[in-house]
């Protein structure tokens, strides 16, 4: 698990009559950082490569060393980033210790960025397409500030690596809230792969620590592969079937949706057991409950 980074003059606490899924209901807002300048010297991006992958450059040394801190990455371990542009975070990673790897599409970026570490075996720049990389075989973190445009297909990349342990991305705010739970609705993505992976919202930053400045703010999203799934590879199995037939909902509400998997008094103890209403939407259904109903179903 990782380290709540301490509080700091980046750091605004702000609360919320909503009991938040994603923080285990305790109604507090995560961390938002940014609100005072800690910004780099800019140095010009290549504008055309930028837009076309939607990616702002992140400017505060005090939010790379707090997306650092979240990461939780121990010295001399091994670290994937993604888009490093100027290299703010990987200075923050390389002060860590890490062992850092990072995918770079800007030619001149890249090029500067092998410059400065050259010396440094520690930090190796590769100007590749980070999408193209065949995931390492031994343990490895993500820790990137991602391009908007390439989220899902970054976030499937990193789903689907089965050495890495965490990834702890800059994402949209909207994107980071959505897959968390924190509107009180659960996206489809995030309760198929709950059984292995944890989903967090773990901070909010502040657009303007961003060059070019976005319209929105982003989060500090983090997803960790559990060390013990929570389901054996049968249950997860039904688990995935349960899941896709509700998030279909062919059957108007999820008891009709769910009755070809079982009988019709079958699935309605396991639904109590579940503690699910069977009329409830299905967005609205916890991950933690679906578990619970894939386990009774498989006894």
């Amino acid at each position: 698990m990782s380290r709540k980074p301490s509080d700091s003059p980046h750091t605004e606490h702000r609360r919320d009559r909503r009991r938040s899924p994603s923080r285990g209901g305790t109604g507090e807002h995560p961390p938002r950082y940014g609100n005072t300048t800690n910004a780099t010297t800019p140095v010009r991006p290549n504008p055309r490569t930028r837009q076309r992958l939607s990616q702002n450059l992140l400017t505060d040394h005090a939010v790379a060393a707090a997306i650092v801190r979240y990461a939780d990455v121990g010295r001399q371990e091994s670290v994937i980033e993604v888009g490093p542009g100027e290299g703010i975070l990987t200075r923050a990673l390389a002060r860590n210790g890490n062992r850092i790897t990072a995918y770079e599409l800007d030619p001149r970026y890249a090029k500067r960025l092998a410059a400065t570490y050259r010396n440094n075996p520690d930090v190796t720049c590769h100007h590749r397409d980070f999408l193209t990389v065949t995931p390492p075989s031994e343990a490895f973190s993500v820790v990137a500030n991602i391009p908007y445009s390439r989220t899902n297909a970054i976030v499937g990349w990193c789903l689907d690596a089965s050495a890495m342990t965490s990834a702890t991305l800059v994402t949209q705010w909207e994107y980071a809230r959505k897959r968390t739970g924190d509107y009180g609705r659960w996206s489809r993505l995030t309760v198929l792969s709950w059984p292995r992976h944890e989903w967090r919202l773990l901070g909010r930053i502040d657009r303007r620590r961003f060059r070019p400045v976005p319209r929105v703010d982003s989060g500090i999203l983090r997803i960790e592969r559990r060390d013990e799934p929570l389901l054996s590879p049968r249950l997860y199995r039904l688990y995935e079937e349960l899941v896709m037939a509700g998030f279909i909902g062919t059957g108007g509400d999820l008891h009709h949706s769910l009755r070809g998997m079982a009988r019709a008094s079958r699935l309605r103890k396991a639904l109590a057991q579940a503690d699910i209403h069977p009329g409830v939407p299905v967005g609205y259904i916890r991950p933690g409950q679906w578990v619970r109903l894939a386990r009774a179903l498989g006894r």
